[in-house]
């Protein structure tokens, strides 16, 4: 809302003044009002108005005198002159005073509003540009140290110096700053808020925070000191005021300090404060942890057989075991030392690709799976927690674990169809249930009772039905001798075969041929 003084010797145009303005849509608040210039300069002083409407002739100074002291109490104050002078001179000098319009009695209601209308928005327009301006070497100093430990690739070094200088900060170097917070406590907002009024309290001409980055479980920024050594005191600090205010489940890590001359080397120090924290997640001692080149050193053991050992569960199908498997690998890397949670994502990254082509094996591949895994795998950075990452690979190997046992039975399904096929166009050859389930890589004995639940008879039968049904076409349909017959269906004994083939039709293969209404049949086996 605009506060709003009427200034004018007439108190009948002062209240129709007041009536004519449409307060409530334009969103003006009725302030004070004034029977001369001096009056309007004394409570202008104190009440300090958006908005002055004046009469241009009044007893003491005139408006147009008002005008100009009151622009010099507050330049961005808006005036309206209302005169019924309308001389050029007047009108002139109202211009010159950046008066938003000179209006001239009697008033016009919709004029006046519309005039009003116009002030407004050029407050509201300055508002924001006043808001920019002093925002601006902030946004910009943020915008710098982000790229600057990002990496950017872009030059910023001079732009982040003079960004500081334009805030009043002197500072000779600069320090990437981790601090990790209790998520189940704070939102990034919330805690960014508990952090600037911590440093702030704590800052200086040449010690002072930029937070450039608030993401969950942690937030990213750079303490800037005089000194090197001063980065680490004055993070310390920051924590100290922090825990005197209640703040819980906090701790931070720092990269080493680097020279304002070589600022762009801040991306390395981010890096290392970055190597730190994920080196600690697991265990600490201490609040501030800074970083020591001695800790790279530490060599690292990947647990590559409990991997092994997953693998074997999700080829078996074994779901009530992955969950066991899970548990070692979070135990391994909360208490085996050099571990980190660099080291547990790029072992979770391992487990999940081999169980992505794990089911790009199956014909029927679930599309949606495979999907997960690519995300999981191209999301891993965000991964801050070893708890979180375990249990979605835990319920992403579960639904793995649920598909697989699905495919494995479309593959056995899939696999006897295929096999009674083979049996039809291979009955000639010398075929077993053995030689069959080889070929489909599945065992004989849960071969045999698949192909009769899904066949609805045997294997065997399957075998002799299929060789009997081609005896008979050839009985029925040729010349052939019977023992020729025989052997064309997979049996090499002629006697066998007449004896499987009574069996099998109750009729012997000659007088199956001589029933097949056939009258040369019999004649064309004498020749």
């Amino acid at each position: 809302m605009f506060k709003v003084m009427i200034a004018d010797d007439e108190s009948w145009i002062r209240k129709g003044l007041r009536a004519m303005i449409e307060w409530e849509r334009l969103g003006l608040v009725y302030d004070s009002e004034a029977i001369d210039g001096l009056e309007a300069i004394r409570l202008a002083e104190s009440r300090l108005p958006d908005i002055l409407i004046t009469d241009v002739r009044m007893p003491g100074i005139d408006g147009l005198q008002l005008a100009e002291r009151m622009l010099k109490l507050s330049p961005r104050i808006k005036v309206l002159i209302v005169s019924g002078y309308s001389e050029f001179e007047y009108a002139k000098r109202a211009i010159q005073m950046d008066a938003i319009s000179y209006i001239l009695k009697p008033i016009n209601p919709t004029e006046l509003n519309k005039t009003l209308e116009k002030a407004i928005d050029k407050l509201k327009s300055e508002i924001h540009e006043r808001t920019i301006n002093s925002h601006l070497p902030g946004i910009l100093v943020k915008l710098a140290a982000d790229y600057l430990c990002r990496g950017g690739g872009i030059p910023l070094n001079d732009a982040f110096r003079e960004t500081l200088q334009l805030r009043g900060v002197t500072a000779d170097w600069a320090t990437a700053f981790l601090i990790h917070y209790d998520e189940a406590q704070y939102d990034a907002q919330t805690f960014s808020v508990l952090l600037e009024q911590a440093a702030a309290s704590l800052q200086s001409a040449n010690r002072c925070l930029i937070i450039w980055d608030r993401s969950s479980l942690r937030l990213s920024a750079v303490v800037l000191s005089q000194d090197g050594t001063e980065a680490q005191a004055y993070a310390k600090n920051i924590l100290w005021t922090l825990k005197k205010q209640n703040v819980s489940g906090i701790w931070a890590t720092l990269g080493e300090s680097v020279p304002m001359a070589e600022v762009q080397q801040l991306g390395r120090s981010y890096q290392e404060a970055i190597s730190v924290a994920e080196r600690h997640v697991f265990s600490r001692t201490e609040d501030l942890i800074p970083y020591s080149r001695e800790e790279d050193q530490i060599a690292f053991k990947y647990p590559m057989y409990l991997q092994k050992k997953l693998n074997e569960l999700l080829v078996r199908g074994d779901t009530s075991s992955y969950d066991a498997v899970i548990d070692e690998i979070e135990n391994y890397y909360l208490h085996t030392e050099g571990a980190s949670l660099k080291h547990a994502r790029s072992f979770f990254l391992s487990i999940v690709s081999d169980a992505v082509k794990l089911v790009l094996t199956k014909p029927s591949f679930n599309e949606n799976l495979v999907k997960m895994g690519f995300d999981f795998c191209l999301s891993i950075d965000t991964f801050d927690d070893l708890a979180r990452m375990a249990d979605w690979v835990r319920g992403y190997l579960k639904e793995i674990g649920d598909f697989m046992t699905d495919a494995s039975q479309s593959d056995v399904h899939r696999n006897v169809l295929l096999a009674a096929d083979y049996i039809r166009e291979h009955f000639a050859e010398e075929i077993s249930l053995h030689s069959v389930s080889t070929r489909f890589h599945v065992t004989s004995s849960y071969f045999s009772s698949m192909f009769k639940e899904i066949i609805g008879e045997n294997f065997v039968d399957f075998l002799t039905r299929t060789r009997m049904e081609k005896a008979k076409a050839y009985l029925t349909n040729s010349a052939i001798k019977v023992g020729q017959i025989g052997e064309l269906v997979g049996y090499a004994d002629s006697r066998y075969f007449s004896k499987l083939f009574k069996k099998h039709t109750g009729l012997m293969p000659t007088e199956y041929r001589q029933s097949s209404n056939d009258p040369s049949a019999e004649s064309k086996e004498r020749t």
